[in-house]
């Protein structure tokens, strides 16, 4: 047997003991939850069934799309081990959640101390989620879509041809099954172009349903989100399976996953202006950088920056740093408005993009 059988042998062994609770004499089967929605609106409590042999006790951990633990609801095991317990969107504080998504794990505890876990977020989502019927409507400024489950979603706009990204629509957002209309602007993620009817608008789009384990917490009074404070102490998911490849999103923490906004501006002053915009030419020295907060989902990957005038790549840094400086040559371009975009390229599916424009005049004195 190779090398690299044997790792995907014993990998498979260690997920099926990890992900399915079996282990140490204990196990975990029938795993069922009353539903994969609840609505806060109508306060439609979830309830968890599962049977455990092997162990007196048990417990169910929630955890949210970070893989934060926000709830733990302890289980004394009947006679038969079969266990239904309820859990009524709250968190430890019994404050309800707020709307997201929520992973619903098990432990079991021998007398012994060993511990046997049901998870299967690992295990389970990596399901592609495909759009039926997806278009997008110019002159409403509309996209049509249906999805058949639940899950996360990624639109994102950009130029056709090699061109920049110039903005992340929709960015992993949660999403239930069924019929879709979201609206934008037509506008880039700087709010400088409106590219909603551009003649190589390249639209993309990419989803992956959710784990079997999920619920999916939803309200018409409130808006997407996560437990701000942790006041019980912050403890995380162990995780069957770290993240394999360049793109593989699902496998990411949510606090880790997604797109960004970048900070690009001129690194100098211009007092010359047309029509709001700074007169430039010659060298023109542009900055770019990140704000503070997104440097850390930047620092276990690779990035590299990628400079684009109008619309055209002109260079790429296969190291970035921050902040950067990109010295500009705007000597070949006509008397005019020109813009210039700024794409973050991460090796974990993070993309950052900002734009400016200026109006280039090479005759000034």
């Amino acid at each position: 047997m190779s090398r690299a059988v044997k790792t995907i042998f014993y990998l498979c062994l260690f997920c099926a003991s990890f992900c399915i609770g079996k282990s140490h004499g204990t196990s975990i089967t029938g795993f069922k939850l009353s539903t994969n929605l609840i609505d806060l609106d109508k306060f439609n409590a979830l309830v968890v069934s599962y049977k455990v042999e092997g162990a007196s006790s048990s417990r169910i951990k929630i955890y949210d799309a970070r893989d934060i633990l926000i709830k733990e609801i302890k289980v004394n095991n009947n006679s038969n081990g079969i266990v239904k317990a309820k859990w009524d969107a709250s968190d430890m504080q019994g404050v309800p959640v707020p709307p997201e998504e929520y992973r619903i794990i098990i432990e079991a505890e021998d007398g012994t101390g060993n511990i046997t876990k049901h998870d299967l977020t690992d295990l389970t989502n990596n399901k592609t989620l495909d759009f039926i019927n997806f278009r997008w409507d110019k002159e409403k400024k509309q996209f049509h879509y249906t999805l058949k489950e639940h899950g996360r979603i990624v639109l994102r706009a950009g130029i056709d041809n090699g061109g920049p990204l110039l903005n992340t629509i929709a960015n992993w957002e949660l999403k239930q099954a069924g019929s879709h209309i979201d609206d934008w602007n037509g506008l880039d993620q700087s709010g400088v172009l409106d590219i909603s009817q551009h003649p190589k608008l390249l639209l993309a789009k990419d989803g992956y349903a959710l784990a079997d384990n999920s619920v999916m917490v939803v309200s018409s009074k409130k808006e997407q989100g996560f437990i701000a404070s942790i006041p019980w102490g912050i403890s995380r998911r162990d995780r069957a399976v770290k993240q394999t490849a360049m793109y593989r999103p699902m496998q990411q923490p949510a606090d880790k996953r997604g797109d960004f906004p970048l900070s690009l501006a001129l690194a100098k002053t211009y007092s010359q202006h047309h029509n709001n915009l700074p007169v430039v030419s010659g060298i023109v020295p542009i900055r770019l950088d990140v704000d503070r907060d997104i440097i850390s989902k930047l620092a276990s990957q690779r990035f590299e920056p990628v400079f684009y005038e109008n619309g055209r790549f002109i260079f790429e840094n296969e190291v970035g740093f921050f902040p950067t400086t990109f010295r500009w040559d705007t000597r070949h371009l006509n008397k005019g408005e020109h813009y210039i975009t700024a794409n973050l390229r991460g090796d974990r599916s993070n993309f950052g993009m900002a734009t400016i424009k200026v109006y280039v005049d090479n005759n000034l004195p």
